[in-house]
């Protein structure tokens, strides 16, 4: 028996080729403490340029320089909006940090004579020092340091964090908050950043225009993995804290902000969190695209291939387009399963959908199912395989 969970939507959404294993079990850790510490790190290759940074990572109890919890963990480089500073963004560190994941805000290019190229450099930077920190004997950091990393970025910090994608191997995924158009171009940077991607778009912001930044910048993403979030009603600073410069913009710029600062924030939560999880362990994709297809507070869009083969012993089989509006097509079925039926189940598992398996090769149409999620499980004779 082979099972897989799929998603029939209506959204305009490209074939997203992904299928995770049940026979994985999570395990979910209890919530970190968050130690901080502060430094300032020096890029002799820009003439000693003086990097300030504020660090948050797993402990076991709060406070400053308290050692770094029993384990490893990925690394995110945090950049800032325009004339705002780490402090803004407390909310995030809060909720992140206790996940598992040690996170570094760049405080450089606080005022208001920026150069987004430098501060993109500055987020690769202090990423690939923090990565390397992991096998320096005597720090903090030593042996601390593990995974996939990321670099997260609101409005001008997330038009810099492409940049600084564009110039870094360490950075293995990225996400915008409200990332604005940046000198040099994020929009043009976007191409050459094939990593997964995660995007958010309040659709009242006037300080960045989605039209004008957010949007472009993921259409023009070089991922095979990439996602934007629109979110309804949603502003530009409320990613953060209450910010006097970010709210007085927002004031004379955006217009039609329905929700609260608190519930763009939990929306947003809700998908970083699974998001993160998904860049160090692929399985965890499934639980973004479930909340993606049922969450009315958000449209979305999201293109993402991802290998969806799975072999146990000589058994391969794949599905394909998932999420799907009209044809799912099965291909790989071993021969075992041959004239043995196929049966699709809701989530409340009711038997919606009902047939026979006539070859290695086959397609179910699913016109007649309204949107959500669906299991499809193969019946065969001899051998049993999970897949959701």
């Amino acid at each position: 028996m082979f099972t897989f969970l799929f998603y029939k939507t209506s959204l305009r959404i490209s074939s997203l080729l992904f299928i995770s294993l049940l026979m994985t079990t999570s395990v979910v850790a209890q919530p970190y403490s968050v130690g901080h510490t502060s430094t300032t790190f020096i890029d002799a290759s820009r003439n000693n340029r003086e990097i300030p940074v504020e660090i948050y990572y797993p402990a076991n109890e709060n406070g400053d320089d308290v050692p770094v919890a029993s384990s490893c963990f990925p690394v995110i480089s945090f950049g800032h909006g325009f004339v705002m500073m780490s402090g803004a963004y407390q909310n995030i560190w809060e909720v992140i940090v206790p996940e598992g994941y040690v996170m570094a805000f760049v405080d450089s290019e606080t005022g208001f004579n920026v150069s987004h190229g430098d501060y993109g450099l500055d987020l690769a930077f202090v990423l690939e020092e923090l990565v390397g920190l992991n096998t320096t004997s005597g720090v903090l950091f030593e042996d601390k340091i593990c995974g996939k990393h990321a670099v997260v970025g609101h409005s001008m910090g997330g038009g810099a964090s492409v940049l600084a994608a564009e110039n870094s191997n360490n950075i293995n995924g990225y996400i915008g908050l409200a990332p604005a158009e940046t000198s040099p171009s994020a929009i043009g940077a976007a191409s050459s950043v094939a990593i997964p991607s995660l995007i958010f778009s309040g659709t009242a912001d006037g300080v960045t225009p989605p039209a004008d930044h957010h949007v472009p910048i993921h259409i023009g993403l070089g991922s095979d993995c990439k996602t934007i979030v629109n979110i309804t009603g949603g502003a530009h600073c409320y990613y953060a804290n209450e910010d006097l410069l970010c709210d007085i913009g927002e004031g004379a710029a955006s217009m039609g902000i329905s929700i609260s600062r608190a519930e763009q924030q939990a929306i947003m939560n809700d998908y970083l969190i699974p998001w993160l999880a998904y860049l160090n362990d692929a399985e965890d994709f499934n639980v973004i695209q479930s909340q993606l297809s049922t969450d009315e507070r958000i449209t979305f869009e999201s293109n993402c291939f991802v290998t969806n083969i799975f072999e146990a012993s000589e058994i391969k089989c794949s599905i394909f387009p998932n999420p799907t509006t009209d044809i799912l097509t099965i291909d790989g079925v071993s021969d075992k399963l041959i004239g043995g039926n196929y049966h699709v189940f809701d989530m409340l598992g009711k038997e919606v959908l009902r047939g026979r398996i006539e070859g290695n090769i086959f397609s179910i149409n699913l016109q007649a199912l309204n949107k959500g999620l669906y299991h499809l499980v193969l019946n065969g004779e001899r051998r049993t395989v999970v897949k959701m």
